[in-house]
């Protein structure tokens, strides 16, 4: 599966929840570097936080732990980036997990948890500043609105679990902003990653650059000292960018030209 998924152009490979022991988990984490990609776990049982934090780049919780404060807290408490399941959660309800996970991040062990302090955490200035950089909410219903809507509540990166919605849903949530696609390793993902990168390649090219040629302002015949620029000794063609607009056609109109032209040169700037 390993390879399947590395072959299929993906960044990270993310195992659902079980109780592992440390060395099952190092046996994954290893697997996935010789692999090249990076090792998610999803952990639901708060002592198996510890052994899995050293080596991984990555922890993820399940919807169901979105209330789970012991689990929330070992996680930022390992200072490891978290992929936080939201599932059905209210905003009060990720509001009050993310303070959890900001006062874990910010906070020393030694800190008696307390909902005050979770509170206060999450207002900080380091507490905004470490959930933005280390927590990504993953979205599990393909509400694509919802997650924009999310992004503009929390300011944190968001994230889709794409279970059915196939490769267009999943590059749309990367156009609205999506960070992180979690996807099963079914028949369609290849093509889901393959769209991905197309819409990230969109996102990140740049601007176009001009088109080495365009239409300017040229003579379409001889043209002497201090005769009249008309519509039949200037017109359009083709020529170096550096020529000038036809935008200026009017302003060159019914003036004297300044020298004289031979027949297809490019008109001096005013």
């Amino acid at each position: 599966m390993l390879a399947a998924v590395a072959a299929a152009g993906a960044d990270a490979i993310r195992f659902a929840a079980t109780y592992r022991s440390p060395d099952a988990q190092r046996n994954l984490i290893a697997a996935c570097r010789t692999a090249r990609l990076a090792c998610v776990l999803e952990i639901s049982e708060a002592d198996a936080v510890s052994s899995a934090a050293a080596d991984t780049p990555w922890l993820a919780t399940t919807p169901s732990d979105i209330s789970n404060g012991p689990l929330l807290l070992e996680f930022a408490r390992a200072h490891r980036p978290i992929l936080l399941a939201i599932g059905a959660a209210s905003d009060a309800e990720i509001r009050e997990a993310l303070g959890v996970i900001a006062f874990g991040y910010v906070q020393s062990p030694a800190s008696v948890p307390h909902p005050r302090g979770f509170r206060e955490a999450f207002r900080s200035a380091a507490g905004k500043a470490a959930l933005a950089d280390k927590v990504t909410l993953l979205h599990d219903r393909l509400d694509l609105a919802a997650l924009a809507e999310r992004t503009r509540t929390f300011e944190l990166p968001v994230g889709l679990y794409d279970a059915f919605g196939g490769a267009a849903v999943a590059a749309a949530a990367v156009a609205l902003g999506a960070r992180v696609i979690v996807k099963p390793a079914d028949e369609s993902f290849a093509a889901t990653v393959s769209a991905i990168r197309d819409v990230e390649m969109a996102l990140h090219s740049g601007p176009r650059p001009q088109p080495e040629t365009r239409k300017a302002l040229v003579t379409l015949a001889p043209i002497a000292p201090g005769e009249m620029f008309t519509p039949t000794n200037l017109g359009l063609r083709l020529a170096p960018a550096k020529g000038v607009s036809p935008m200026a056609l009017w302003s060159y109109l019914g003036k004297p030209s300044a020298r004289g032209y031979q027949a297809g040169e490019m008109i001096d700037p005013a």
